[in-house]
């Protein structure tokens, strides 16, 4: 057959035009007969081009069961001597469709970069997702080729959910504040320390509950709050036998990887709880249904009253679904050329449209989160399954407020909002806390004491735990706050406590840590709970970079911003 010359010209230009940086050469005559271009496993695996025409692999992988890391090694049989240049795997979508796949558990896909090879297209000799062979095929057969060069490429998505990494310096000693409680440091000299007294930890996470009791429609009982905080820690709880362990368990922290009790020996732990004083409620629900157009007065009345309560007040203890419908993940996409979402902090819904969180959750020094990399997770339990359930939400929201007095670093006005464009559905598992109603004269609930919930560091070192943690803790006054602890304990302090702030805890090693901030501090009065604080700073731990839960730690005191929570809720979208 006849070729004009210009027709000529344009194959031997295309073929030697550079790409990336390197020369593909391509034949312009393979024998298929003798060795065909096909794939050892058509459905994970398939040859293709790409724009300009230069022959790629295309790979499609399924996702994790859990949120973590895909690792993707690709083996290529290449009939010729590679130099400089092996080639590589990149993902085949861009940023928003990858993060789009992961949240609503599609497969992956990935481009396979081939190096510069002559007369033979590289093979696919093996395909291995986190350690797990799924495809095989031959190599090349070597009496085709004078040289055979066997190359393995990889590529790592991180799906997992871990905090932002920390700026600060690795060697602060406890002077210094640890204000953006959910970042955390990349590694660690060794393990965490042991806290002074611990438990036993819970039992695992159980996702398939038996379903409450239907609902008679009155609040869960409840019969007074707990007493006065005297000033003193409660009394230590028998050291537990942690045999093959290196460290006690902090009563707060439950490690994911720790070996834990069966379910019925850890709730009969609860009757031991020093700071339990009603009754063991059991899960109820409710079969009254609620609508996306829920007004302000209607809001009221369901605000603050799940409709499955946590019979269980031990610290450290995993919460039953929708005990806190109210609680919001926060998750950020990824920087530096990552893909996914990251869990950076707690929230809790107020309304059908709003979310208040801290505002260092989205506010640092030097740069602001926006709007369009966020994206909260309502009605979740386990963060670390990315399959979204029926009654779970994910919505990216429209704007993020953040107060105009907050200054990084501090405590104060450590409040932001994170605004919907469109009301959200309220159900069994997703309901709003209520605004604090009533005196905010902070020595009306001193020694009152108060929950903590949210997704926070372990005592095996984890940045955040799969399923949220409940914590209680006793609201002291400032001059409790800044006394007892060293000259630069109350030096850090002194900068931070405020009119606008206040502290809380036992200062006994339990505590919200790395992961909770932004979670509310709940009080609860006549079965309701309140928005009163917002978890902000903890003082940092010199030897591992953590919190100091042996001091207080200081919240924002959302009820004084409660006018400005409601200005911002009376916004109407646009």
């Amino acid at each position: 057959m006849f070729i004009p010359p210009v027709i000529i010209f344009l194959v031997l230009l295309i073929a030697n035009n550079p790409c990336c940086g390197f020369r593909r050469y391509y034949p312009r005559n393979v024998d298929t007969n003798q060795y065909p271009v096909q794939s050892p496993c058509p459905s994970i695996f398939r040859y293709g081009t790409d724009q300009n025409g230069n022959l790629i692999g295309n790979i499609q992988v399924d996702q994790p069961g859990a949120a973590g890391r895909i690792t993707l090694e690709v083996e290529l049989s290449v009939g010729n001597t590679v130099q400089d240049y092996n080639g590589k795997i990149v993902l085949a979508e861009d940023r928003e469709k990858v993060i789009n796949d992961i949240m609503s558990r599609k497969p992956i896909l990935y481009k396979v970069l081939f190096p510069a090879w002559q007369n033979y297209p590289p093979a696919v000799t093996k395909i291995v997702v986190n350690g797990n062979q799924i495809c095989s095929g031959p190599r090349i057969p070597i009496q085709l080729v004078p040289v055979l060069t066997m190359i393995t490429l990889q590529h790592k998505l991180t799906l997992g959910i871990t905090p932002l990494i920390s700026s600060s310096d690795p060697t602060v000693d406890s002077s210094t504040l640890f204000n953006n409680l959910p970042e955390a440091s990349s590694s660690q000299d060794g393990p965490p320390p042991p806290p002074p007294n611990g438990r036993p930890p819970p039992p695992p996470p159980n996702d398939h509950r038996p379903p409450p009791p239907p609902y008679d429609g009155r609040p869960p009982p409840y019969d007074g709050r707990p007493p006065p905080y005297d000033g003193r820690p409660p009394p230590p709880p028998p050291r537990p036998n942690y045999q093959g362990q290196i460290n006690p368990q902090n009563p707060f922290f439950t490690g994911l990887s720790t070996p834990q009790p069966s379910r019925g020996d850890a709730e009969s732990q609860g009757n031991n709880n020093p700071f339990l004083v009603s009754p063991v409620i059991q899960p109820t629900t409710v079969k009254t249904e609620l609508t996306s157009g829920t007004t302000n007065k209607n809001v009221d009345e369901i605000c603050g009253r799940p409709l499955t309560t946590n019979s269980l007040i031990v610290n450290g203890a995993t919460v039953a679904r929708g005990a806190y419908p109210w609680l919001v993940a926060i998750f950020k996409q990824m920087n530096y050329g990552q893909y996914g979402l990251s869990y950076i902090c707690s929230g809790s819904l107020i309304s059908d449209r709003h979310v208040v969180t801290a505002a260092h959750c989205v506010k640092q020094e030097t740069t602001r989160a926006k709007a369009s990399e966020i994206v909260c997770f309502l009605g979740k339990l386990n963060i670390r399954m990315w399959a979204t359930a029926p009654d779970e939400r994910s919505v990216q929201p429209d704007s993020i407020t953040v107060h105009s007095d907050y200054k990084p670093g501090s405590a104060d006005a450590d409040i932001a909002v994170i605004t919907f464009l469109d009301p959200i559905q309220f159900t069994r598992m997703i309901m709003p806390l209520c605004l604090w109603q009533g005196d905010t004269d902070l020595n009306k609930v001193v020694g009152d004491i108060g929950s903590v919930v949210g997704w926070g560091r372990d005592e095996n070192g984890d940045i955040s735990t799969a399923e949220p943690r409940l914590v209680n803790m006793p609201i002291v006054d400032h001059l409790q706050c800044l006394k007892g602890g060293s000259s630069s304990t109350v030096h850090a302090l002194v900068d931070i406590v405020s009119q606008n702030t206040f502290c809380a805890g036992f200062r006994n090693g339990s505590g919200p840590c790395n992961g909770d901030s932004g979670s509310a501090f709940l009080l609860r009065k006549n079965g309701v709970f309140y928005l009163r604080g917002i978890v902000s700073t903890a003082l940092s731990e010199a030897t591992h970079r953590s919190c100091n839960l042996q001091e207080y730690v200081v919240f924002t005191d959302a009820s004084k911003y409660k006018d400005w929570l409601l200005n911002i809720m009376k916004i109407k979208p646009t």
